[in-house]
Parts: C-alpha cells; structure tokens; sequence
C-alpha cells in the first residue's frame, strides 16, 4: 500500500508539472544599491530581475524583468536617488520609478531610444544623478552622450555635447 501511495504521488507530481521558463542564466546577484535615504532599504540586481528590501534584509521583494522594461540577459544598471527614486539603464532609455517599485515609466527624452549603459548617484547629493548612453548607429559608431537629473530623476537634460561616435 505504502509503495502504491508513494508512486501515486510521483505519478501526480509528473503529471501536474508543466513546462518551466527561464531566461537560461545560472541566478545570482550582481549589485547592490543602498538608498540613500532609507538605510533599510537595499535594491539588488539579479540574473532574473531586481530584489528589494525595506527592511534592511530580513524580507525581500522582487521585480520581474518585464516590470522594469527589459529582460534577457541585459543586466542593467541601478540606481537610487535621495527620494528613493529607482532608476535602471535599459536598452530604450531610463526606466524610472517613484514608487519603490510599483510602477515604472521610461524618463522621456533624450534618453527615448538610448542604450542606457551605466548610472551613477552623486554620494554627496543623492539628488544628482547621471546616465550613460551608448547606442549603435546605422552608419557605424555609437551615439555617446552623458544625461543628468538634478532632481531626484524627475527631468533629464544632457550634460555637455555627445562624445564622438567612435568614442570606445
């Protein structure tokens, strides 16, 4: 009796798994963001999406790819500002969000269409926050420009010119 429960209960577990979907990579965490404003709250980024925590790492949150506005094997860059503001480099502009986490909207021009390759916050104010772009052109070579936000990521502008387009 004991042997028929047991392979009743294989039986049902073969039976009930459906198919698995993954993005192929081996999980694992490849940076870690502090905010700057809550040192409770860490926004981690991962192989399957971002993880966060609000309270410094007992309970943790996680961001499907798909919510930020990227997935594959894009690892993009993160960053949080003094609000608590989120942003992440995706492959079409700056995903943003305001709301640690529950929405997310790209930032609009000029980072509409950009390769956004790295952020980075200004540690001594986390108000200030910069963005890299490297995007490839139909004729060769990369459009390189450097965007700020002085505000908590609520407007970009560019900084300076665009570097030149066979800038490496």
């Amino acid at each position: 009796i004991a042997r028929r429960s047991s392979l009743a209960i294989a039986a049902s577990i073969t039976i009930a798994a459906g198919t698995a979907h993954a993005n192929g990579r081996f999980p694992y965490a490849n940076q870690l963001v502090v905010d700057p404003g809550d040192a409770n709250r860490f926004v981690v980024r991962t192989t399957y999406g971002v993880l966060q925590t609000f309270d410094g790492g007992k309970t943790w949150v996680w961001l499907c790819e798909k919510a930020v506005g990227y997935g594959g094997t894009l690892d993009p860059a993160l960053g949080v500002t003094k609000n608590g503001t989120t942003i992440a480099g995706v492959f079409d502009g700056l995903s943003i969000t305001h709301d640690r986490g529950c929405t997310w909207a790209t930032s609009g021009p000029p980072l509409d269409k950009e390769y956004v390759i790295d952020v980075a916050v200004e540690t001594k104010d986390p108000s200030h926050a910069v963005a890299l772009t490297s995007t490839g052109l139909d004729a060769g070579g990369f459009h390189v420009a450097v965007v700020e936000s002085l505000d908590d990521g609520k407007t970009w502008t560019q900084a300076g010119v665009d570097l030149p387009i066979d800038f490496n």
